[in-house]
């Protein structure tokens, strides 16, 4: 199970005690719905940012969906909207540690209080480079997808949790987090060239366009994974050998269904998941 505690676009000073809110930005709704299992709305008893959309009834009833209600004897603006969602966070980790995130960036929250990872935050950007739905895509066929997908799903997770230690244990992690998110990013779009070469359709990322089957890249291009070599490892040593591009052109840009990748969740969202 992945939980993500979620706002609006909310821009927090808890130092000046100011708020700007901006509203829910829809696209960012489904991207939590197609990629985490349990969504969590937090507000507060004294300063409440209130309000949702026509498919939160939807994540409600189909039990994803929580809006919490955090009380306080004391606090006002910043500080106690920051508070809410930080306790929020707290209380889904205690219950299930390892497994919850929030929702920062600059179309959720920011706070002047967050610090370096606060809630996981380098977790949720690498995600965020993963397609996202179209926005006029329904609610009802994103769970679909996801509850038809749930093992593909489970194994993208396995991926994006191999990346995220290898900057959460790192001594330097500003190095680290640049070096991983470089060597992802040109790996990306070494395999999106490869796709427009070979006319195969595109895909829509929160951050860029970008496209994915890099474990056929790394066995043709590398070779065969050595026994003990994780896929994540494997993939930012092969992209920083620049073993991507040669190798694309020799596989198929997307998997059958006899030769899944860890990103084959990811992969067909605009196939499987975008039709008109």
């Amino acid at each position: 199970m992945r939980g993500l505690v979620i706002s609006p676009k909310l821009k927090v000073s808890v130092a000046a005690n100011k708020i700007e809110m901006n509203g829910w930005n829809e696209q960012n709704v489904s991207a939590w719905t197609l990629y985490w299992d349990k969504l969590v709305s937090p507000d507060n008893n004294l300063v409440s940012i209130g309000g949702g959309i026509p498919v939160f009834e939807i994540l409600r009833a189909n039990k994803i969906l929580e809006n919490k209600i955090i009380k306080m004897n004391s606090g006002e603006g910043g500080m106690a909207t920051h508070r809410s969602v930080m306790q929020s966070w707290a209380d889904e980790e205690e219950k299930h540690p390892g497994a919850w995130a929030i929702a920062t960036g600059d179309s959720s929250y920011t706070s002047d209080a967050l610090t370096d990872n606060s809630g996981r935050s380098i977790q949720v950007k690498l995600v965020k480079s993963l397609p996202v739905p179209a926005l006029e895509t329904p609610i009802d066929r994103i769970l679909s997808y996801k509850r038809k997908r749930s093992s593909e799903c489970e194994a993208m997770w396995s991926f994006i949790d191999e990346l995220y230690l290898q900057i959460d244990s790192a001594r330097d992690k500003p190095l680290a987090e640049h070096s991983v998110f470089r060597k992802l990013e040109v790996a990306l779009e070494d395999q999106m060239k490869a796709a427009r070469e070979n006319n195969s359709i595109s895909f829509e990322s929160a951050t860029t366009t970008l496209g994915f089957n890099i474990q056929g890249a790394l066995i043709t291009g590398a070779g065969v994974l050595a026994a003990g070599t994780t896929f994540g490892t494997a993939l930012l040593t092969a992209a920083g050998a620049g073993v991507i591009v040669n190798a694309l052109p020799r596989i198929k840009i997307f998997g059958t269904e006899n030769r899944k990748t860890p990103l084959t969740f990811a992969v067909e969202v605009e196939s499987k998941l975008n039709w008109k």
